[in-house]
């Protein structure tokens, strides 16, 4: 096996896989901007969204990561027949299950707001609109997760980057009608949360004018379905317990106050775009280690796995050295205050110096997948969010305000790399598990 045959294989993927990520967290940044040009004030409301978010995504974990596996491993098996049996399943579980999140989240989001804001000159209920709005937009968001993950299971990653750049388009092109014909405030931000998921809904026409490989039908859930939440649901209590954690991580920033929370929120915006290669490296590490696994070939899943790490090391190097390069300037163009601009610059270089950690753990979490053991990125995860970031986090804050808090993004991201290198050192091919 040529290494350069193997990196081409994970790149093939992984790259319309950033274009997606990259799109995604650019539309988040520039609704920021939006925001912060309306009433700079409520640039924070934005990060507590985003939070609020990534706890309902957490919930499509368990459709992505289980279908991934499942997916991968009979197209490398050659099992065309299980492809279509297991989306459809998935698909529509995903629906009814998105659904029913979205009517829970909107019962407790009085509570979550009123837990986070703290400021009395952010109003409740622009707060509180905004993110309604978000919220409803959470069945797309489910529906493109299971049908972007279905095309990168098999290989082709560019429908899914295909519709993020006609999501960022309309979304942009709302938010300029918003800025154009709206002229309240609290209006405004009420319906950038309407915009940004509008958009959602609209671009999920896009599949529509491309060749699928899977026929759609409705299928009631039957025992298959049961394979691919067994697989996903390590992945979701991941993301889950890690959604816990970023908030009390996100606490503990608070403590700072306003302007070290909406730091936080531009810094880790701004993060979001330039981390998009190190998640694309582990969708398409799970999605090509799980192909060599379907086939049998268990050197050549270690062979991929080897390279995605050093891909992953490299991307990321460079991803830090841009964050390091910007870290004094970008703040100016979402606020003029000195102290918030100040504080971004901690923000950013405390994100870049973890993130070739964070290239290399995405790397392992994604071959562990990929190989069947979606239980161990879990376990890592779960001991790493909450001892190595939040916990650290909150007696730092104590102490040294946000900037402590920020530091413990550099204990989390290598704690994950050093077990992951030592797990696998020690299981090695036990970790494998065959799922077809």
């Amino acid at each position: 096996m040529r290494k350069e045959s193997l990196g081409r294989e994970i790149i093939s993927i992984a790259f319309p896989t950033m274009i997606s990520g990259l799109t995604d967290s650019i539309l988040n940044l520039l609704t920021i901007i939006f925001i912060s040009k309306t009433a700079s004030e409520y640039i924070g409301v934005v990060s507590l969204a985003s939070y609020l978010m990534m706890i309902v995504a957490s919930i499509t974990t368990i459709f992505m990561i289980g279908l991934l596996v499942v997916l991968s491993q009979s197209y490398g098996a050659d099992r065309k027949d299980l492809l279509n049996q297991y989306f459809n399943e998935a698909f529509t579980l995903s629906i009814a299950v998105s659904l029913m999140i979205f009517l829970i989240s909107y019962q407790l989001i009085d509570q979550y707001i009123r837990s986070m804001i703290k400021d009395q000159a952010i109003s409740i209920d622009v707060v509180r609109s905004y993110m309604i709005w978000r919220l409803i937009g959470s069945p797309a968001m489910f529906i493109n997760s299971v049908i972007a993950t279905a095309y990168r299971s098999i290989g082709r990653a560019w429908p899914s980057a295909i519709y993020s750049l006609v999501n960022i388009s309309i979304a942009l092109t709302g938010l300029g009608s918003i800025d154009y014909y709206v002229k309240d405030v609290y209006q405004k931000i009420s319906l950038t949360g309407l915009v940004i998921s509008a958009s959602q809904y609209i671009s999920l026409t896009t599949y529509l004018f491309i060749k699928s490989p899977f026929i759609f039908r409705p299928a009631l859930p039957s025992r298959r379905i049961l394979i691919i939440l067994g697989l996903g649901l390590p992945a979701t209590l991941e993301r889950f317990v890690s959604s816990i954690g970023q908030n009390i991580y996100l606490n503990a920033v608070s403590r700072g106050g306003i302007q070290a929370l909406n730091a936080h929120s531009i810094g880790i915006n701004v993060e979001s775009i330039i981390i998009s290669p190190s998640f694309s490296i582990g969708i398409a590490s799970s999605a090509v280690v799980g192909h060599a696994v379907g086939a049998n070939n268990v050197e050549k899943a270690e062979a991929l796995l080897r390279e995605s790490v050093k891909i992953g090391v490299l991307w990321m190097s460079i991803a830090a050295a841009i964050l390091i390069g910007i870290s004094p300037f970008i703040g100016h163009v979402f606020t003029r205050e000195d102290e918030t601009i100040r504080l971004v610059m901690f923000y950013l270089i405390f994100a870049a110096l973890s993130e070739p950690g964070l290239g290399i753990s995405q790397a392992y979490y994604g071959a562990f997948r990929g190989m069947g053991s979606t239980y161990l990125p879990f376990l890592i995860s779960i001991f790493s969010v909450l001892m190595l970031r939040a916990l650290p986090a909150q007696i730092l804050s104590l102490y040294y305000g946000a900037v402590g808090a920020w530091f413990t993004q550099i204990t989390d991201m290598y704690g994950r790399s050093l077990m992951s290198y030592v797990i696998y050192k020690i299981l090695r091919r036990r970790i494998v598990i065959k799922v077809v």
